[in-house]
């Protein structure tokens, strides 16, 4: 894994914690997403596993769970673990590190 740079904390996470972001595609073309559960960073595969959907467009974050407006099914964003049907496969996570403000992922 290479450890893809982020940007700075401050800039992008200066507002109330349960906030995400997508960042564009990682080298086999899926994008990840980024995000801010109290405070602690983590990041996953952005596609959801059932459907060939994008989590951060079709989906909502909840705490969290992010939930998948395709067919409803949920995981867990900081263990990529599916918590509602018909979600059965996990989530890749990535590592996530904060180094001097900066978030770092490993993809």
């Amino acid at each position: 894994m290479s450890s893809h740079e982020i940007g700075d904390v401050a800039a992008h996470w200066n507002g109330p914690r349960g906030q995400w972001r997508r960042v564009e595609p990682r080298a086999d073309g899926h994008a990840i997403t980024v995000s801010r559960i109290a405070d602690q960073f983590c990041s996953a595969d952005d596609r959801c596993t059932h459907g060939d959907v994008s989590l951060t467009e079709e989906g909502t974050l909840d705490g969290c769970i992010v939930a998948c407006r395709f067919r409803f099914g949920s995981f867990n964003v900081t263990t990529g673990a599916p918590v509602a049907m018909p979600c059965e496969a996990a989530l890749e996570i990535c590592p996530v590190r904060v180094e001097n403000g900066i978030v770092h992922v490993e993809v």
